[in-house]
């Protein structure tokens, strides 16, 4: 896993070197009326996933890709690698640091490599299964809070339609902030700067990447019954090890999960050194 990490890794640098330098210089508009305020698209998400896509094609040909802007291309195998070629686009047209490039490979629904990379903070946020989490080459753990205790919480959205995030648990926490770039809210979570993410409304191209970096952390994945997250569930909850208070309150609560407007594609299918990180940069 630690070569296909590598691999995402030198093209999410790739991608965000093409993302920054045409910052000032793209057009966008905004998404459908199902969208939330603030959810915007630009000519750059579209070129940078043409850059990252025609990568991974042209090193593993064999496998399955699906992103947020050309939908899934199923190869029939059990790898998919799942791709938010800019994360965060209202943030990068505001010129807000907080936006990204989220590249994730699934192993039959999995979530193994996991690649966050934000240009305008100079952070790469990475992992793969067995390898561990890392954050500009140092190794990164969730926090040790626990439930009432100061937390701070990310709703991924507070109302979007319907109300989509339980709302009495978030008052209940400490903190509550909304990022408006998941890839970020994962990050945040992986590296122990917050404790829990809610959210019925990630499509599998903005948590893939972000659930592998929490969880080889050392934080918890999970949907609302509590059960392991897997590409296909309908609610996320990711968290470290204090959890549980969270998820006995969602099984007590209905939950107004939102009708989805992407594809959730149905595919049926050593110790890291991190001293050579920074080669993958060219």
């Amino acid at each position: 896993m630690e070569e296909l990490m590598n691999f995402a890794i030198g093209v999410a640098y790739r991608a965000g070197r093409l993302l920054k330098s045409s910052k000032y210089n793209h057009s966008y508009s905004k998404k459908n009326d199902f969208n939330d305020i603030g959810s915007y698209v630009s000519e750059m998400d579209k070129k940078s996933e043409t850059l990252i896509r025609k990568m991974i094609v042209a090193s593993y040909p064999d496998h399955n890709f699906c992103g947020e802007e050309g939908g899934l291309v199923d190869n029939g195998s059990e790898y998919t690698w799942y791709v938010d070629p800019l994360d965060g686009t209202y943030n990068y047209i505001r010129s807000f640091p907080n936006w990204g490039v989220s590249i994730g490979l699934a192993k039959n629904e999995v979530p193994v490599v996991g690649v966050l990379y934000f240009p305008d903070l100079d952070k790469l946020v990475y992992a793969a299964q067995g390898v561990g989490g890392y954050s500009n080459e140092k190794p990164i753990n969730v926090s040790n809070l626990s439930y009432g205790e100061g937390c701070y919480t990310i709703p991924t959205y507070q109302y979007q339609g319907k109300q989509q995030a339980n709302i009495q648990v978030i008052h209940e926490m400490e903190v509550a902030k909304i990022h408006h770039c998941s890839s970020f809210d994962f990050a945040c979570i992986a590296e122990g700067n917050a404790e829990l993410i809610l959210s019925g409304t990630l499509a599998p191209w903005d948590s893939c990447a972000g659930v592998c970096v929490v969880r080889e952390a050392g934080g918890n994945v999970v949907d609302s019954l509590g059960e392991p997250w897997k590409m296909s569930s309908n609610y996320l909850v990711a968290a470290n090890q204090y959890y549980q208070p969270v998820i006995d309150h969602l099984k007590s609560t209905e939950l107004e999960l939102l009708e989805k407007n992407f594809l959730i594609p149905e595919i049926n299918r050593k110790q890291h050194n991190y001293s050579d990180i920074q080669k993958l940069r060219h």
